[in-house]
């Protein structure tokens, strides 16, 4: 490993291959194997297989629920009873937000989206008393 300053071309410190931290010689490997500079080819046929067995899984996906739901219906689930989520689950709920901020994102995103679809369902469906 070689450090050069880009302005002069000078030479600022050099490592051996036994000088490097072990750490660091997991880390560029673990990158080299991600890039596929590692292991060639054959690497890159199983990236390519799981790739295509990860598109074929959806596709197929979609189709089995087209063939299985209920004629006349989407076949999604009924919604839950209210209060019918323990208190644990919401814990768990917002632990993962803190832990995982995209899945949190994600999960208020899908609250609005609700929240909004269940506003425009429930103002159609006003009810009066005859």
């Amino acid at each position: 490993m070689v450090a050069i300053d880009q302005n002069t071309g000078e030479m600022l410190h050099s490592m051996g291959p036994d000088e490097v931290p072990p750490l660091y010689k997991v880390r560029l490997l673990t990158v080299l194997i991600h890039m596929g500079q590692i292991f060639g080819m054959p690497k890159k046929i199983i990236a390519l297989v799981t790739s295509v067995g990860l598109m074929a899984m959806v596709v197929t996906g979609i189709w089995m629920w087209w063939q299985r739901r209920p004629k006349g219906r989407t076949g999604f689930p009924r919604r839950p009873v209210e209060g019918s989520m323990p208190r644990w689950g919401w814990l768990l709920i917002a632990a993962c937000t803190v832990i995982l901020p995209v899945a949190g994102v994600s999960i208020l995103v899908i609250l609005l989206i609700d929240y909004v679809g269940n506003r425009f369902t429930n103002a159609g469906t006003s009810t009066q008393t005859a």
